[in-house]
């Protein structure tokens, strides 16, 4: 028999939770609130409708919560986790979903897109929009994927799955951390359309700048730890691609009688060389220096 857990990390989350929880027990029995050392009513509730009750002693974050989430699932030696938000944005009723691909034996991590469909669009605020698909992009150009949400809290893991992912952030972006797990292990990713009901989420107590900042610096950390000559060898490659345009330009517009290119526009020219070429290599040895290090962790695991 298949077993089936479902796990929402929840902070405060006392006018939400049970009705959330109450709509995943139509399907699911064990059904667990990680309640993120809350000041509020979120456990009490979440207890009443009837689900099994985690709780921090201190505040450890999104990540905090997911690492709890995971050890359950792994210690219940759970076929499929389904994680989803406690605070009413997502629908319970779509678990199956993301559930049923993970059981068919399709895929090792299946995210519930906003994206995949208008309807799933709908009640996105804009900058959301903005936002979700610059860091969305990032990630794909670094790591040379197509996801559609990269940023969406709703997925469901494979028993293979919580047994290699590594959470160790604390924060928002251990979202991103475990996608970039998932493409180091080969893992078979799905994203599938979803609803969310951004009407019944109260206003963040984080800028949703500073949020997003946060999380594009962390991508961007991760794609130059991880994949470095996609960040140095890209970067050096634009620059590269650009002298000829430069040469082009200052020969046009600042002609000398010499025949030569304008001073400064060989100053340009040498800097975008020297710091291209520099870049790039760089970006070449270090991505071989992962690949060495990848390899030995390995041979250690062997």
């Amino acid at each position: 028999m298949t077993r089936v857990i479902v796990a929402m990390p929840a902070y405060n989350e006392e006018r939400y939770v049970a009705s959330t929880v109450l709509k995943c027990r139509k399907r699911y029995d064990e059904v667990y609130v990680i309640d993120d050392a809350s000041k509020d009513l979120t456990s009490e509730m979440a207890g009443r409708a009837g689900a099994r009750i985690v709780k921090h002693e201190k505040n450890q974050g999104y990540g905090g919560a997911l690492r709890t989430a995971f050890l359950i699932g792994k210690e219940k030696k759970a076929d499929c986790l389904v994680i989803l938000d406690s605070d009413g944005q997502h629908d319970p009723d779509m678990i199956p979903r993301l559930v049923d691909p993970i059981l068919k034996g399709k895929a090792d991590l299946v995210i519930g897109s906003r994206f995949k469909s208008r309807s799933g669009m709908a009640n996105i605020p804009k900058y959301r929009v903005l936002g979700i698909q610059a860091i969305t992009q990032v990630f794909n150009l670094g790591t040379n994927m197509s996801l559609s949400d990269s940023q969406s809290g709703f997925r469901a893991y494979s028993r293979r799955a919580l047994e290699h992912i590594k959470i160790t952030s604390n924060n928002m972006d251990a979202s991103m951390e475990i996608l970039f797990d998932a493409k180091e292990h080969r893992f078979r990713i799905l994203e599938v359309p979803i609803v969310v009901e951004y009407d019944k989420v109260e206003g963040s107590s984080e800028d949703p700048m500073s949020h997003g900042f946060r999380v594009l610096s962390r991508t961007l950390r991760l794609v130059r730890e991880r994949y470095p000559m996609r960040f140095f060898g890209y970067a050096g490659g634009a620059l590269i691609f650009l002298i000829p345009f430069v040469i082009l330009y200052v020969r046009a517009y600042h002609p000398v009688d010499t025949g030569f290119m304008a001073l400064g526009g060989m100053y340009i020219v040498m800097v975008l060389g020297i710091v291209g070429s520099f870049l790039f290599f760089t970006g070449v040895m270090l991505q071989g220096v992962t690949r060495f290090y990848k390899r030995l962790i390995d041979i250690m695991n062997e």
